[in-house]
């Protein structure tokens, strides 16, 4: 049985903890009313700022967002664009050739082989031999592989038979059904 005192004491702990809980309770409420003070307060800013931005897109003429290309340089017929092939599909020559002559390159005779050279890569690619045409090389790799769907890499070329005013001028496109 417990005595007296010990129930007295008991009871005086529990009391003691049951003030501590509530002045607990009474802080978070402190706090809850603080954040929903805030909240409101953002609110009114988000409203505000979403109200000036939008008599800012009136003011400019907000457009939507345009698809973002690379951009050519004016002058594509002073580079001369020449397809080496082996065999290969029609149809993807005939869309090539139709892409060199619509952008406005100056198109080459290129030649196509009953085998392919061993100097030729087995691989679609298309070749720069100077830094000048290095950045036109990776845009002509990126729109054929658009309407062809065929992954053409872009990698220097041999300069060995290339005289200095060619390869600042000449693009090779190689493109072999034996992929």
């Amino acid at each position: 049985m417990v005595s007296f005192a010990a129930f007295i004491y008991l009871m005086n702990v529990g009391i003691e903890e049951r003030h501590d809980m509530k002045s607990d309770i009474k802080a978070l409420g402190d706090l809850h009313k603080e954040s929903e003070i805030e909240k409101t307060e953002l609110k009114n800013e988000i409203h505000v700022l979403t109200q000036e931005n939008d008599s800012l897109k009136n003011e400019i003429g907000h457009e939507a967002p345009t698809q973002v290309t690379a951009e050519k340089p004016a002058g594509l017929n002073k580079y001369t664009v020449r397809v080496y092939s082996n065999t290969p599909n029609a149809q993807v020559i005939k869309e090539i050739d139709d892409y060199i002559y619509a952008e406005g390159y100056n198109a080459a005779l290129g030649v196509n082989y009953l085998t392919l050279p061993s100097w030729s890569n087995r691989k679609p690619g298309v070749y720069y031999h100077s830094e000048e045409t290095k950045y036109l090389a990776k845009i002509i790799a990126l729109d054929i592989e658009e309407f062809t769907g065929i992954q053409f890499h872009v990698k220097k070329g041999s300069s060995e038979n290339a005289n200095s005013g060619e390869k600042n001028r000449t693009i090779f496109i190689h493109y072999s059904k034996a992929q």
